[in-house]
């Protein structure tokens, strides 16, 4: 079976350096909501530290700085170029719904793996506070 990872994204370290997120999306409802996104998961998070880290970030690195240099990453605040740990790798789980079932799903996750990263993205342009998004 080949397997495709949802997303990978960079976060920037303490040390100025960056690191990996492999991101996974799943609807609320979606029956690989439990176990089998952990398992996703953790075949990502190992196969890139621990089998292709320096492949990884190299690739990365060189992408970025040919973004950066196309004027696709903008401002002053970004670098011309960065360094990646391909190393620090770490994971989340995004989940996507705002019906009573994605919660309990996020939260199910979230109990049964403790030191995953859950993230609900609800439908909706308010935040938990009532507030429009990005105010």
């Amino acid at each position: 079976m080949r397997r495709r990872l949802d997303l990978l994204g960079l976060r920037r370290l303490e040390s100025g350096r960056y690191g990996f997120v492999v991101i996974e999306v799943k609807l609320g409802k979606n029956g690989e909501l439990s176990e089998a996104v952990v398992e996703q998961l953790e075949h990502y998070v190992r196969h890139i530290r621990g089998h292709a880290a320096e492949a990884y970030a190299r690739c990365y690195e060189k992408t970025y700085a040919q973004k950066r240099r196309l004027g696709l990453i903008t401002g002053d605040d970004m670098p011309a170029e960065i360094e990646i740990d391909g190393t620090e790798v770490e994971g989340l789980v995004v989940v996507g719904g705002y019906t009573q079932e994605a919660m309990a799903q996020a939260e199910r996750l979230r109990a049964s793996h403790p030191k995953l990263r859950v993230h609900v993205f609800r439908n909706s342009p308010t935040g938990d506070d009532g507030t429009l998004v990005g105010d």
